[in-house]
């Protein structure tokens, strides 16, 4: 470990084995003191590039070196930075009196969840993978029989399965801030910051989590993956509600099935009645349609409607968040420009398991 990194770091500070954080983070956890996840954040990180802060640019090379060593991978240029998960991460530890509390109430991944539609639904998580993930899956369902006597044979249909393949897919976010807010914002400043890319990246994700092409390095989206149960949404009504919801229950994760809607199909549905003439629309004023949730994002589109068990949606990351920051290309407006990139992917793990309406009016 570098020596800048070793003398900083306080042992006792290190939450004993057993009691590790409960946190879901972005990139391995190296664990940082308070003081030194403050060091080491992103908005740091920014002033040290803007600053030239010789002393500063090689406290963040030599973190970035423990981040690759841990997540097996490298940066896209000597000039970025690897973020460890201690920076990212709101996390969670064991006190002395068995209760959770909090180790650190802000960060870019509680940022991103409470922008994303992955941080607001039950999906499976796989975060920190160091290489592509191969899930098994049944495809089609084995067969049981009761059986008359000892002498009777078995019924022959096996399962049959397949895999899902994840494999990293790059997003890249850029914001763009004022060397001014750099020079005189405090935490609530740094909160900004990372609040700025952490919504951008969870625009992103979420879009793709939809409508990705699965081309041009784009994952594939729901709307365009084979075999899920696509209809169009022109004169949507109670009965197309019904049949999407069917498609989403009894897989075993009932609870996880919810809606997701764009911000103008969630309109529509709060001022559409259930039957004509009736006062009972078919999202209620809980948000809630035929007893399912409906979680709103402007990153659906405007006429897409969909449902499926979420529980059931793989969503993977790989690696450590990598923050660059370019100080020069406006610097004549006194700008500076941060970009972010974060690899991801994601798949149901039953396509029948998914409804998409689309063009819904």
């Amino acid at each position: 470990m570098p020596d800048m990194i070793t003398r900083h770091i306080d042992p006792a500070a290190v939450v004993k084995r057993g009691h590790e954080p409960q946190a879901r983070g972005i990139g391995p956890a190296l664990g940082l003191t308070q003081a030194e996840r403050e060091r080491a954040s992103i908005a740091s990180y920014v002033r040290a590039v803007v600053a030239d802060d010789r002393k500063e640019l090689q406290f963040f090379r030599e973190v970035r070196q423990l981040v690759e060593r841990d997540t097996g991978t490298t940066g896209r240029g000597l000039s970025t930075y690897m973020v460890p998960g201690d920076v990212t991460t709101r996390g969670m530890a064991v006190s002395t009196d068995g209760n959770l509390v909090d180790l650190q109430g802000r960060g870019f991944a509680a940022a991103l969840d409470a922008a994303s539609l992955i941080g607001r639904l039950p999906v499976t998580r796989l975060d920190n993978m160091t290489g592509d993930a191969t899930i098994t899956r049944e495809t089609v369902k084995g067969a049981a029989g009761w059986l008359a006597g000892e002498a009777d044979a078995a019924p022959a249909a096996q399962s049959t399965f397949g895999q899902i393949a994840l494999t990293p897919k790059s997003v890249s976010a850029t914001v763009t801030i004022t060397r001014q807010l750099l020079r005189q914002s405090g935490p609530a400043g740094d909160a900004f910051i990372e609040r700025a890319l952490a919504v951008t990246v969870a625009e992103a994700v979420d879009r793709a989590l939809l409508a990705g092409t699965g081309v041009s390095g784009q994952p594939t989206g729901l709307v365009n993956v084979a075999g899920i149960d696509t209809r169009a949404g022109t004169s949507f009504a109670l009965a197309d509600a019904a049949a999407m919801l069917r498609v989403a229950e009894g897989w075993g994760a009932t609870e996880s099935a919810s809606w997701v809607a764009g911000v103008a199909v969630a309109e529509d549905l709060r001022t559409r009645p259930k039957a004509s003439g009736g006062e009972v629309m078919l999202m209620d004023a809980d948000d809630r349609m035929l007893g399912r949730r409906v979680v709103v994002s402007r990153s659906v589109g405007d006429q897409v409607l969909a449902v499926m068990p979420w529980s059931q949606l793989w969503f993977a990351s790989w690696g450590a968040l990598e923050i660059g920051a370019d100080p020069f290309t406006d610097f004549d407006t006194g700008k500076v420009t941060i970009r972010c990139l974060w690899s991801v992917d994601f798949a149901p793990e039953r396509a029948a398991s998914v409804a998409v309406a689309t063009a819904l009016t």
